[in-house]
């Protein structure tokens, strides 16, 4: 799903995961945990973002140039960023994946008056 902004720009929303070598943050960010509480901060307070689980965060309707200068403002802010990053993705946000809770709660309530009338 996009949104269209004022300037008439498409906005999307994406999706962010990064992980960690955890021997490097030792030596770089002399930590395992404090560099992911620290970016979590950062992309919830200072930019919007949902945190979901981990380290996958969900931007908000933003523009593609924006979303591309993310990772260019992670490193710049957290230089043990490019040397302990194992794997990193953005990947555009398709709205229209099914909610699978909605779909397996709607199943059981079947699956239930179904039972119900055997």
């Amino acid at each position: 799903m996009t949104e269209i902004d004022k300037n008439k720009k498409k906005l999307y929303r994406y999706a962010l995961t990064f992980d960690f070598k955890t021997k490097n943050l030792e030596i770089y960010a002399d930590s395992k945990t404090k560099p992911y509480n620290d970016i979590k901060k950062y992309l919830v307070n200072e930019l919007g973002f949902t945190h979901q689980k981990d380290s996958d965060y969900i931007s908000p309707f933003v523009t593609k140039n924006y979303i591309y200068g993310i990772s260019e403002k992670i490193s710049k802010n957290f230089l043990f960023f490019s040397l302990c990053v194992e794997k990193a993705n953005i990947n555009e946000v398709n709205e229209k994946l099914f909610d699978v809770k909605k779909i397996m709660e709607k199943q059981i309530s079947l699956d239930k008056s179904f039972s119900e009338k055997l």
